[in-house]
């Protein structure tokens, strides 16, 4: 009894004299099944096995793309405050009172150097988090054609979404740090306040693995040429983000 065998129910009966009962099932079958392909000589072989590998790469490009744009955004976002090419403003408008306060005691700086200090430890964090999100997301994309979606139109969708949310996790995570952490003349002592985190953060989820996405950072341009069909797009995203944006760590 199968609902997929029936081609193959005159080998069955020849070689082990059964029949073939075909069961329905309960959903519409989504299996597409293409002809055979026969090749004449090895070179054409080859040759389609290229072309097969080509097209894969494209599709995995078509999964990573968004992802590195998102990774550029971060990268951005961490070098400006790193090299002080954007003033931090968050906690005196979020945090004014305790902002205030503190300012009197210990001094700008040592307030500047503390949201500094919080500011790339939650973008960090928040990232790291964030990619541990779209690994998962990444291992189970391909069931949602049971449900008759898209997997590339989903990923994108969920990806978009989650980090947009992260943007937002961000800040509300720099006002509550801020809220509770000891602030002295030397800034924080993240130590010391529980808040030193791994050295890995801005580790790629994605390599060449057929089973992942697609590592190929230097071929983005060329994919965005080659992408057919709908795309999240990322570049209101990166319009509100850009107060202070980021790449990935040069540590990596």
């Amino acid at each position: 009894m199968t609902g997929t065998a029936r081609p193959a129910d005159a080998e069955f009966n020849e070689f082990y004299n059964m029949n073939v009962v075909v069961i329905p099932t309960n959903k519409p079958c989504i299996r597409q099944d293409h002809p055979n392909l026969i090749f004449t000589h090895r070179e054409a072989k080859q040759q389609a096995l290229l072309r097969e590998i080509a097209d894969l790469r494209i599709q995995l490009w078509k999964y990573s793309f968004i992802i590195e744009q998102q990774r550029r955004i971060i990268h951005k976002k961490r070098q400006d405050i790193l090299l002080d090419r954007v003033q931090l403003q968050l906690l005196s408008n979020a945090a004014a009172g305790r902002y205030a306060l503190l300012r009197s005691r210990l001094g700008v700086k040592a307030l500047q150097k503390a949201e500094k200090q919080l500011t790339l430890y939650h973008i960090n964090r928040c990232w790291a988090d964030y990619l541990d999100y779209i690994s998962y997301v990444r291992e189970g994309i391909h069931l949602v054609v049971i449900g008759r979606q898209n997997p590339l139109e989903e990923f994108h969708r969920l990806a978009a979404s989650a980090f947009q949310e992260m943007l937002e996790r961000i800040d509300k995570e720099i006002v509550k740090s801020f809220m509770t952490v000891k602030i002295g003349k030397d800034g924080i002592d993240m130590q010391k306040e529980g808040l030193s985190g791994p050295s890995s953060t801005w580790t790629y989820l994605i390599n060449e693995n057929p089973d992942q996405f697609s590592r190929l950072p230097f071929l983005i341009k060329a994919a965005e040429t080659a992408i057919q069909g709908p795309l999240f797009t990322v570049q209101p995203l990166i319009k509100s983000f850009l107060k202070i944006s980021p790449k990935r760590n040069e540590t990596c």
